[in-house]
C-alpha cells in the first residue's frame, strides 16, 4: 500500500472510491507508456498471466454453477467495475492460454446476456470456437454451450441452434448434471422458438427430471419456466401451473430477479388470454420491485451518485484553471445529445441554435 499511496501523491494513480471498496485508475497516456515498458520487461508473460488468473477467479466467485444466472448484486458489481480488466485478460489468454480464456468466457456468459453484451458476447465465442481443437478436456463443451446459452438469451437462433447440434452427446448422456440439463434448456428454446411446441415440452420435462435427480431446487424452476414458455400457445393452463411454480420455488430460493422474470411470463400470458387488468396489476407490482431493488443497489450497478465538488469546495485556491475543471465535470454530466449539440455549434452548451434558413434572410432585409 506504501507504493499505492507514493503513486497517489505523485499524480499518477487516481482513487475513484465504490461500494465495494477502494479503486485506483491511472490515466490513459500513463497507462500506455508503461504497458510499453513492460512489454521490453522478461517478466512480462509472469504479470500477464498473474492478471488473467485473477480476473478468472474473480468472474467464477459466485454462489452458483456458470450454467445459470448469478444473482448475487456484489458479483455482479464487481464484475461490472473490472469489464476493461477483463478483456484485457481475455486479450492475452486466448494468445497465450486458452483454456483460461475459456474459462473466463464460460462464467462470463451470463453477465453479458443480462447486460445486453449479446454481440460482444458472440465476438468472443467466435473467436475461441475457431480454435477449439485447441482446448482441452471439456472445455470445447463448456465453450459450446455457453455460446449456444448466450444466443438463446440474445434471439441469435443461429447461433444456439449451430451450437445445440454440436451438443448432441451431452443431450443423450445418461449421467444427469447441470451441464446436460442446460443444454436440454437450450434445445426446449430452439424448439418453442421455431414454434414447435411438442418438442419443446418434451425437452423441458427431460430438463426437469435431470434437476430432479440431482435435487437442485433453482435448477427445476428453470425447466419449469422453459416448460410453460414451451406450453403458452398450446396448452396455457400448464403454463399457467408451470410459471407459478417456478416463481414460487425462485422465490423460496431468494432469486428475486429470477422470480420477477417468471412472473412477467405470468403477465404475458393473462395477456394472450384477454385478462389485461390482471397482466397490468402483474407488471405493476413487478416494476415496483425492480425500482426498489434498483433505489437499494444503484441504478448503474451499486454506486449512487456522488457529488463531485468543485475546487474552490475543497479548499483550493480557484482560478482560470480550477473553472476550466469545474467547466469540464459540469459539462461531463450533460445528456449526450446536449453534449453533442454543443461540439457540433462550437459552444459550451445549451440547446443547439436553429438552423437559419430563406426565411430568415428575409426577415432580416
Amino acid at each position: 500500500m506504501d507504493v499505492v499511496a507514493s503513486l497517489v501523491d505523485k499524480s499518477l494513480l487516481r482513487p475513484s472510491g465504490g461500494s465495494d471498496g477502494a479503486r485506483f485508475s491511472m490515466l490513459a497516456t500513463l497507462r500506455d507508456f508503461a504497458g510499453k515498458h513492460l512489454a521490453n520487461r522478461p517478466d512480462a508473460g509472469d504479470v500477464h498471466r498473474r492478471h488473467a488468473e485473477y480476473v478468472a477467479r474473480l468472474v467464477s466467485d459466485c454462489p452458483v454453477d456458470q450454467w445459470r444466472a448469478c444473482e448475487d448484486d456484489g458479483w455482479r458489481r464487481r464484475v461490472a467495475a473490472e469489464l476493461v480488466n477483463v478483456r484485457a485478460a481475455l486479450d492475452w489468454a486466448i494468445a497465450n492460454d486458452l483454456d483460461l480464456a475459456a474459462k473466463i468466457a464460460v462464467w462470463m456468459q451470463h453477465f453479458w446476456s443480462s447486460k445486453g453484451l449479446g454481440l460482444e458476447a458472440r465476438g468472443w465465442f467466435e473467436v475461441l470456437l475457431a480454435r477449439d481443437d485447441a482446448l482441452s478436456g471439456d472445455a470445447g463443451t463448456d465453450v459450446r454451450l455457453a455460446a449456444g446459452l448466450s444466443g438463446g438469451y440474445a434471439n441469435d437462433l443461429e447461433l444456439a441452434e449451430r451450437m445445440l447440434a454440436e451438443l448432441e452427446p451431452l443431450v443423450q448422456s445418461e449421467q444427469p448434471t447441470p451441464k446436460q440439463a442446460a443444454a436440454l434448456l437450450l434445445g426446449s428454446w430452439c424448439a418453442a422458438f421455431r414454434r414447435h411446441g411438442p418438442q419443446a415440452v418434451e425437452l423441458a420435462e427431460q430438463a426437469g427430471r435431470v434437476a430432479t435427480a440431482l435435487g437442485d431446487r433453482s435448477l427445476q424452476a428453470y425447466a419449469l419456466n422453459h416448460l410453460g414458455i414451451a406450453a403458452f400457445h398450446d396448452d396455457p393452463g400448464r403454463a399457467r401451473a408451470a410459471f407459478m411454480e417456478a416463481a414460487q420455488i425462485q422465490a423460496a430460493e431468494g432469486n428475486r430477479a429470477s422470480a420477477r422474470g417468471v412472473r412477467i411470463n405470468l403477465a404475458l400470458l393473462d395477456v394472450a388470454a384477454g385478462r389485461s387488468q390482471e397482466a397490468y396489476e402483474m407488471f405493476e407490482a413487478v416494476r415496483a420491485e425492480s425500482r426498489a431493488a434498483n433505489d437499494r443497489h444503484g441504478a448503474r450497478g451499486g454506486d449512487q451518485p456522488r457529488h463531485v465538488p468543485r475546487p474552490r469546495e475543497q479548499g483550493g485556491r480557484g482560478g482560470r484553471g480550477a473553472a476550466l475543471v469545474a467547466d469540464r465535470l459540469d459539462r461531463a454530466r450533460q445528456p449526450a445529445r446536449h453534449r453533442g449539440a454543443a461540439v457540433r455549434h462550437g459552444r459550451r452548451g445549451g440547446a443547439p441554435r436553429r438552423p437559419r434558413g430563406r426565411g430568415d434572410a428575409r426577415r432580416r432585409r
